[in-house]
């Protein structure tokens, strides 16, 4: 008798080129403190597996996926091309699943790459800190950071504000 193997699924995919490394290691590290599950290749996949096979396996069983968006990762093609339209076809009218950062790059840059990219609130990796990105990220998942009550916070403030409903939290914008 066989077992039905268990599926893994995460709550955040990691999409980014392989130079950009030392700036999402910290993120992934951050979020993984936070109890994000991260799907991150350094961490899953081992010598020996199909990269496409496990790109794919974590496209598909991710909540979002925070996407790095860098001159590197526009210039990349391959795998993060592979990775950005496996993302889009994911989506669906009215249901978010592509968190973008830019990084090192404007909306000139995106532009020219993909206009639906440059049109996205995104986090600014200039701007928005480590831990401003794993609050959002936890606020997009429905928890609380440990040791913080800011969900609470904002349902208790939504409450008293009226039916406006809970406020997000603040997007750097770059035009």
């Amino acid at each position: 008798v066989s077992e039905m193997p268990i599926q893994e699924t995460w709550d955040v995919f990691m999409s980014h080129a392989s130079p950009d490394k030392p700036y999402v290691e910290p993120i992934v590290d951050e979020l993984k403190r936070a109890g994000v599950t991260v799907w991150y290749d350094k961490h899953v996949l081992a010598w020996g597996d199909g990269l496409r096979r496990g790109i794919n396996k974590g496209l598909v069983n991710s909540r979002y996926a925070i996407v790095v968006l860098s001159k590197a990762y526009l210039a990349e093609r391959k795998w993060t091309e592979h990775e950005l339209n496996g993302l889009f076809a994911r989506e669906e009218l009215g249901k978010v699943i592509i968190l973008p950062i830019w990084h090192g790059i404007t909306r000139v840059d995106l532009l020219k790459y993909d206009p639906d990219l440059a049109d996205r609130l995104a986090k600014i990796s200039d701007t928005d800190s480590y831990p401003d990105i794993v609050a959002s990220v936890l606020e997009k998942l429905g928890r609380v950071l440990p040791g913080s009550s800011r969900t609470e916070s904002r349902a208790n403030e939504a409450q008293t504000a009226g039916t406006d409903g809970p406020k997000p939290p603040p997007i750097s914008y770059v035009w």
